[in-house]
């Protein structure tokens, strides 16, 4: 990539490694290009793409992205260079300049600029294979039959079975809260925000062929959520979030089971079905009736779970207010279903049962009528 980029002489000693840093030599500058790093806004550049760069180089690549959203620089140098460039318009003094302006592929690509300058990142996130973990063939069948394999944050895989291994690599930019990620596969990259984010990742097979990458976190609060990714050799796509844990997650006929989050009636789990839909992103499959249950791993243990009914309650034999009607005493009561909006299934020790609509009722209502009922704050 380096022979492609601009050539520039500096005849000053080395430059310093802040961001935004004033130059006392005079530059000569080759204009072969008008950009250093045309997609930096776009895209998080790997490792091998800049590693060729020299210092000087990795300092105006730097600035250039300062200088994209119209910072002007102390150093007549640097002024002059980005003035000569078509696209610059410098109307921002330098004091008042706020990084905040920067997006998620900027900040990764201003953070891995520096280190390779500061030379922290050559062991990290080299992609030459020697420095990987090769992923071996009983992980890889493990995957295309279907089961969740844990790859960690660095490693070669060939994700599509085209024959040739590609480069997985999850990057953790801890600049603020939440996280910044970026997750590359190839020479493609994705960055988004997530918030305590594992620095490991998954692999999985829906179809026996394509493995799908996870990327998990999970939350301010374990709330956990998995982002899936599509490579196919070119281009690499979020295709959907779960709201489980990837080890909480079994593939049955091209189907991700799992249990998700549901607080219907306290704090507790509906069993759920996920598929990839004809456009290739992930959806959940409606269900008219869901298990629910206190314990939120996949497939679980049965429920033992009791809440005690203080009052009489009227409940159906479907869910609809028009079917047959059934008075429930006092007694202790379990809610093994719902539909996860609107009815939740009262199971009570005496063998009454029946379905009880939530519709308008509130917490209060909840607690005055149900004890020992747990929620989610």
């Amino acid at each position: 990539m380096k022979k492609n980029l601009i050539k520039v002489l500096f005849i000053a000693s080395a430059l310093s490694v802040s961001p935004i840093t004033a130059i006392e030599s005079n530059v000569v500058y080759a204009a072969e290009n008008d950009y250093i790093l045309p997609d930096s806004a776009s895209r998080v550049y790997t490792y091998d793409e800049l590693s060729g760069l020299s210092k000087d180089e990795l300092r105006l690549a730097i600035n250039e992205i300062y200088a994209r959203h119209g910072r002007m620089f102390d150093s007549a140098e640097y002024q002059n260079y980005f003035n000569s460039k078509s696209w610059y318009n410098g109307t921002i003094k330098p004091e008042d300049f706020s990084e905040d302006v920067f997006n998620t592929c900027e900040k990764s690509n201003i953070d891995l600029l520096s280190s390779i300058e500061k030379g922290t990142a050559a062991e990290t996130t080299s992609s030459s294979s020697d420095n990987h973990t090769v992923i071996d063939d009983a992980s890889v069948k493990k995957m295309l039959n279907g089961e969740v394999v844990e790859l960690g944050y660095d490693c070669m895989l060939d994700l599509n079975q085209d024959g040739n291994k590609d480069w997985l690599h999850l990057t953790l930019i801890k600049l603020e809260y939440p996280e910044t990620y970026t997750l590359t596969v190839g020479s493609e990259s994705f960055s988004d925000y997530g918030e305590n984010v594992k620095e490991d990742l998954y692999g999985v097979s829906l179809n026996g062929k394509d493995i799908l990458v996870m990327v998990y976190e999970y939350g301010p609060s374990d709330d956990p959520l998995t982002t899936f990714f599509k490579y196919d050799g070119n281009t690499l796509t979020n295709i959907g979030q779960i709201a489980s844990w990837p080890e909480n997650m079994k593939i049955e006929g091209e189907e991700i089971k799992t249990k998700t989050r549901c607080d219907i009636m306290s704090t507790a789990a509906i069993e759920t079905s996920w598929k990839v839909n004809d456009a290739g992103f992930i959806e959940e499959i409606p269900q008219e009736v869901y298990n629910y249950s206190l314990d939120f791993t996949y497939p679980g243990k049965e429920d033992d779970y009791f809440a005690y009914l203080k009052e009489e309650i009227s409940v159906y034999s479907d869910m609809n207010e028009d079917s047959e009607e059934t008075v429930m005493e006092p007694q202790n009561v379990c809610f093994p279903y719902t539909d996860s909006e609107n009815w939740v299934y009262v199971q009570g020790e005496t063998g009454q049962g029946g379905w009880l609509c939530l519709a308008d009722w509130d917490y209060t209502d909840r607690s005055d009528t149900f004890d020992n009922l747990r929620y989610y704050d």
